[in-house]
Parts: structure tokens; C-alpha cells; sequence
């Protein structure tokens, strides 16, 4: 059993550059459409994985209407799960995130440079109730 804990890099990048990100993609009309004509849940994410831009399904599923409560926050951040504020890093930086599926895929894939799918079970706190929601993770 390899017991090596993951080395997971928690900086963050500032809000202005967060905004800049955000602010050249959600202008690209092919991207918002894209992304919105999606029925699930799809992220764009910087390179630190802070959310630059989401489509409609993810904030229908966590009640938040506006877009800018969301951004800059870690994904783990976004829908709540349990582990993401157990220390001052945030979502990726707890010891149960060793085992996250979906911190993995992402992870992985920035690696790679490439396509990952992965699944994974998050317990997270959506619209006041405690669920644990089994996810199939893609990312590219």
C-alpha cells in the first residue's frame, strides 16, 4: 500500500487575475453557449483549480443565482463538501481530500494534458441538506 500523502499546491490566484480570466471567457460566445447547452454540471477552472466560469445546471443545484458568489472558489468550495474549510488551503488541502476522486481527476489531467474520467463520492451540504453525491468526474 503506498502510503505517500499528495504534495496538492494551494495557492491561489489573486481576485483580479481570477476576474481577468473570467472576464475573457464568459465574453467568448461560443464558450457560454457551449457550456450552457450542457445538461450537466461543467466547470472552467484556472490552473490553481479556482472556477472562472460554471453553466446554469451547477447553479441551479447549489441555489445561488449569481454567477459571482462562485468565483474564485475551488469546486470542492462551490457545492459545499464537507472537507473543503477543514484547513485554512480549502478544498484539496484536508486530509480527506487525499482520497478525492474528483481533486485526482483534475489533478491528473493538468499532469497529463489530457482527457481523465474518474468517479467519486463527495458529501456535501446542498441548499441546507447533507448529501452524498456519486459523480462521475471529467476532465480535460
Amino acid at each position: 500500500m503506498n502510503n505517500k500523502i499528495k504534495q496538492i499546491d494551494t495557492d491561489r490566484d489573486d481576485n483580479d487575475r481570477v476576474y481577468s480570466l473570467h472576464e475573457i471567457i464568459k465574453d467568448n460566445p461560443v464558450i457560454s453557449e457551449m457550456l450552457n447547452a450542457l445538461p450537466h454540471i461543467a466547470l472552467i477552472l484556472n490552473s490553481k483549480r479556482q472556477v472562472i466560469l460554471s453553466n446554469k445546471p451547477l447553479l441551479d443545484l447549489i441555489g445561488v443565482s449569481d454567477f459571482e458568489n462562485i468565483l474564485g472558489l475551488r469546486p470542492g468550495e462551490v457545492i459545499r463538501c464537507i472537507h473543503a474549510h477543514e484547513t485554512p488551503g480549502g478544498c484539496g488541502s484536508s486530509e480527506a481530500c487525499r482520497f478525492c476522486g474528483a481533486l485526482d481527476t483534475v489533478l491528473e489531467s493538468q499532469k497529463a494534458n489530457s482527457k481523465v474520467i474518474k468517479d467519486s463520492r463527495i458529501t456535501a451540504v446542498i441548499q441546507g441538506n447533507k448529501v452524498n453525491l456519486d459523480l462521475q468526474i471529467s476532465s480535460t
